[in-house]
């Protein structure tokens, strides 16, 4: 999938219809602190800094089976759509489209494995509001408590 899009006519980048991926903000649910992925430093956008995990869609793809089936590539979680609660689609700066958030609780006796990025870290709201996220995730804290 390209992360540009169709051009019109007069040259404009069309937006995708819909969601072109999923976010998927994980919470511990004993503790309240939410899961963050830092990048890698080699990567093309956002190197080093920390982030919700997340998941492009596949052609035909929604974005709830994109999470779960990138929560299972990038951390080893199995994750139900059941349990994917829908909280808004984001727009990401650096490429047109959106991809929807999901709230989900860690599933009880299941531990994240770091398959992709640098470093996984469990932050408390207020930690994460004192950081600078990539993607523009910042936008995404006003949906959590």
């Amino acid at each position: 999938m390209s992360e540009q899009g169709p051009s019109t006519p007069d040259g404009r980048i069309e937006k995708p219809e819909g969601p072109r991926g999923a976010l998927f903000l994980i919470r511990n649910k004993e503790d309240g602190r939410y899961l963050l992925v830092q990048r890698d430093a080699n990567c093309k956008y956002y190197p080093l800094q920390w982030s919700f995990p997340g998941e492009h869609s596949r052609e035909g793809e929604d974005p709830g089976d994109a999470a779960v089936r990138g929560a299972e590539e990038e951390l080893e979680l199995s994750l139900s759509k059941e349990t994917l609660v829908p909280l808004v689609e984001h727009t990401q700066p650096h490429a047109p489209g959106t991809t929807q958030a999901f709230l989900v609780d860690l599933p009880e006796d299941q531990t994240p494995v770091l398959k992709e990025g640098a470093a996984l870290g469990w932050f408390t709201l207020e930690e994460i509001k004192g950081m600078s996220l990539g993607f523009g995730h910042q936008d995404l804290l006003q949906y959590l408590t």
